[in-house]
């Protein structure tokens, strides 16, 4: 993303399909209704699980892949925010706080990965998934520009080949206090490294 910074907003937008916050939520129907040749009878509770639909592999090419070059349009937008007059009222601002996130991010690293140094912790609700814990590092290696964006049907075990390899080492420099959001904490904790092999 250092070099191809326009791939922002897909990457935001594959983030929320492969791995959303919001695994389900459930509906009142109001009369009967058949999909895919079954009924579902009127003041019924449905449970629609976005979290299935972000991986349907009659919408999404390889979708258990995660890929930053997936194109999204109106047949393959993602459910994570919900549709139509359910869709939340803050994925608008949701999607601008992520791209502003990741650009500041991106632009701060100077040449450097942030990649995670330690175990991730999980703190789960019935309808959102999360972390609780997510120790991060910065991983300086070499870089190099590439010429022209890959297709989209690379795959990314092919990227994540060619990647430089890299090793961490732990400072106790943390550049940033844990915050706290509603229901967890979450503590992020930075380190340096300025090791490649």
């Amino acid at each position: 993303m250092r070099v191809h910074p326009e791939l922002v907003q897909n990457f935001v937008e594959e983030t929320l399909r492969y791995d959303g916050p919001a695994k389900n939520l459930c509906r009142q129907t109001t009369a009967d209704i058949t999909l895919h040749g079954i009924t579902i009878p009127a003041d019924r509770r449905v449970m629609v699980l976005m979290g299935s639909a972000s991986r349907g592999e009659r919408v999404y090419t390889d979708p258990d892949t995660f890929d930053p070059f997936r194109i999204f349009d109106t047949d393959n937008k993602i459910l994570t925010f919900g549709e139509g007059i359910h869709s939340c009222m803050g994925a608008p601002l949701a999607r601008l706080t992520a791209r502003i996130a990741v650009q500041k991010l991106v632009a701060s690293l100077d040449g450097a990965e942030v990649r995670v140094v330690g175990t991730p912790q999980r703190w789960t609700k019935q309808m959102v998934r999360s972390f609780s814990s997510l120790p991060v590092g910065r991983a300086r290696c070499a870089v190099t520009p590439r010429t022209a964006m890959p297709s989209v049907s690379e795959s990314c075990a092919t990227r994540t080949a060619a990647a430089a390899p890299c090793t961490s080492t732990k400072s106790s420099r943390q550049a940033r206090p844990p915050w706290s959001a509603a229901h967890a904490t979450t503590s992020r904790r930075w380190r340096n490294s300025a090791t490649c092999s």
